[in-house]
């Protein structure tokens, strides 16, 4: 195991934690935004130590931070919850992949102010979004490719 994916595994630790708040009640906006930027923190932590990883490490860390499309939506979702303005909105994730596009005037506030937001896609539709089940997803996504990385799992 490489010195980077220690450095990496450190980061994970710290994304943990902060899913690991999201779980105590009652629930606190600061906590889930916490956990978000935890998971961005995570993918900017792999993005630079990826130099520095033998190659499968890196392999199985792509798995999960370059060709996962709900930890890609997930890391931008984020940014709504940070009021990013998008021109034409965000396409959302379901755990099973299931695309969601969000409304581009879908208001950050609503979006992370609650553990299950209600949140109107373009379809017209409000859709239901647990935010705790959605971190919980992305970080055994996240475990399961380190332990790829550290050899645990072929």
């Amino acid at each position: 195991m490489s010195v980077a994916l220690d450095r990496i595994l450190d980061e994970k630790r710290a994304f943990s934690v902060g899913v690991a708040c999201c779980r105590i009640s009652p629930f606190n906006v600061a906590d889930s935004e916490d956990a978000y930027n935890g998971l961005s923190r995570l993918r900017d932590r792999t993005r630079k130590e990826a130099p520095n990883l033998e190659p499968s490490e890196r392999e199985a860390l792509d798995t999960v931070f370059v060709h996962d499309p709900f930890i890609n939506c997930l890391l931008e979702f984020r940014q709504v919850g940070e009021r990013v303005q998008y021109r034409h909105g965000v396409v959302l994730r379901t755990p099973i992949n299931q695309p969601l596009s969000l409304h581009v005037k879908t208001s950050a506030r609503a979006a992370i102010a609650a553990p299950i937001a209600s949140l109107p896609f373009t379809s017209g539709y409000l859709q239901l979004i647990d935010h705790l089940v959605y971190l919980e997803v992305a970080e055994k996504r996240v475990q399961s490719a380190l332990d790829r990385a550290t050899k645990k799992l072929p």
